[in-house]
Parts: C-alpha cells; structure tokens; sequence
C-alpha cells in the first residue's frame, strides 16, 4: 500500500486537536509529534552581538493510505483551513518529495 505523509509545524501547533480533527473528518491516518529546535540570528547594529534567537517547533508527522490524489488535497485543504497552515512538507512513497503547494499546482509543462 502506499502512503503519505504530511509534515506540518509551528510554535503553537497541538497534535491531539490534530488527531481530533482527522477523527471528525474520518480520515484514516496516524499522527506522530515531533519537537525541533528553531533559531535566528539576532544581530546588533554593529554586527558585534551575535546572540541567536532559539525556539521550540512543535510538529505532527501525518501518514496516511494513499489512493488517490483527492484524499491528499481533501485533508491538506481541512488542515490549512482549520490551523491556519501556509505550507507543509508531503511525502508520497515513490512518487514525490517536497512542498505540497508545489505538488498541489498544475503543471507548466503541457
């Protein structure tokens, strides 16, 4: 069977109101949580002080059956709309590999 696997995250992002919503939906799915570490450089104006600006980024790794891409963009469309999401990293075994408004969009080439 093949799969696919949306990667979403921000500061404030809660996967259990994310599992909740896809049991709302009924979208057939697991959900992993992940935490990683975000920083920016914050310099002065002098460029003397380098300290970073760090932050915790919670994520949630979505997996879910792949069948067609319909139930791709069904889920995407109720998890931008629902979390206020702009973006997201989409994996589909075999078959792509990257950002998922890249995947979403129609080809140029015809």
């Amino acid at each position: 069977m093949n799969t696919a696997k949306i990667n979403i995250s921000n500061k404030y992002l809660n996967c259990d109101k994310i599992v909740d919503l896809l049991l709302k939906e009924q979208i057939i799915s697991n959900t992993q949580v992940n935490k990683s570490i975000q920083c920016l450089n914050n310099l002065s104006q002098d460029y003397s002080d380098k300290k970073k600006i760090c932050w915790i980024e919670h994520g949630c790794l979505i997996t879910l059956p792949f069948n067609s891409p319909k139930e791709i963009t069904k889920t995407w469309d109720i998890l931008k709309t629902n979390l206020y999401l702009t973006c997201a990293h989409l994996e589909i075994s075999g078959k792509y590999k990257g950002c998922i408004l890249d995947w979403e969009r129609e080809s140029l080439c015809k």
